[in-house]
């Protein structure tokens, strides 16, 4: 939802995380600096919308911190999403 926001809006728009950070949403993406839902994880980067769509597509790169089994750098390119958490890789 809020990246919807920031596509219809003519100046950055700024959303809060549910346990902290926030999302700074564009026209052409979103940086997140250390946005957080769960608590206890964070993620922080930027996501940058390639297609509006529908769907949207985005492009980026975040980098997750929190426990050992959720930290770790996911790239999302062309509606995959690689990387590693933790010990484990991501996507394909």
């Amino acid at each position: 939802a809020w990246l919807a926001t920031g596509a219809m809006a003519d100046s950055p728009h700024t959303v809060a995380g549910m346990y902290g950070g926030r999302a700074v949403t564009r026209a052409n993406g979103a940086t997140l600096t250390n946005y957080t839902i769960a608590a206890g994880v964070t993620v922080s980067g930027k996501l940058a919308m390639r297609d509006i769509g529908p769907p949207a597509s985005f492009a980026g790169s975040v980098k997750v911190a929190g426990s050992a089994a959720a930290h770790g750098t996911l790239t999302l390119d062309h509606g995959s999403l690689r990387g590693r958490l933790g010990k484990r890789k991501v996507g394909g």
